[in-house]
């Protein structure tokens, strides 16, 4: 099949917009529901061992000088903020509005375990593809049209995007 490269490819970078244009394709029938969940598991739990692997190569690498400094106050800064119980919170929003990828090298330059790193992260992230897939949903339920589904799903994706970024900047 010509279009696998680009569902795999859409899954391994799980962008908002292209994975939500993804998912309204494959409730039409493109492709198994099943499959293409499996698939982004897969590539999740791949991302993350990457990540984190890279994470601790790069600590123990470039962990020296300006970075070290630069980092251990960052370091110390985050676990100021979190505290003792809130990274696990935290680590499970990072699974959901970040990249496993970026988030495990950020959990291994923390010396946060790879076990306890894998499981919030994968539980956020499998949060998000679920929202994904309720999103996708409900908006199908309402506009039967597959193409102005897709539009409302884009549409309603860049809105909460958008959103979600004044907020944190604090303009709304």
């Amino acid at each position: 099949m010509k279009q696998w490269p680009l569902i795999l490819l859409i899954l391994i970078v799980q962008e908002t917009v292209t994975l939500n244009g993804l998912l309204v394709k494959v409730h039409q029938g493109e492709s198994s529901v099943w499959l293409i969940t499996l698939i982004f598991m897969i590539i999740t739990t791949v991302e993350i061992f990457i990540g984190y692997v890279a994470g601790v190569y790069a600590k123990e690498r470039f962990n020296k000088g300006k970075v070290k400094v630069f980092a251990d106050r960052w370091v110390r800064r985050f676990y100021a903020y979190i505290g003792k119980h809130g990274r696990r919170i935290y680590m499970i929003l990072l699974g959901y509005f970040s990249f496993p990828y970026l988030n495990a090298f950020i959990m291994a330059w923390l010396n946060i375990p790879l076990i306890e790193s894998f499981g919030y992260l994968f539980l956020g992230n499998m949060i998000f593809y679920l929202t994904s897939w309720l999103l996708v949903l409900g908006v199908m339920s309402v506009v039967p049209n597959p193409f102005a589904a897709f539009g409302a799903v884009i549409v309603l994706t860049i809105l909460v995007t958008v959103a979600m970024r004044l907020y944190k900047a604090r303009k709304i």
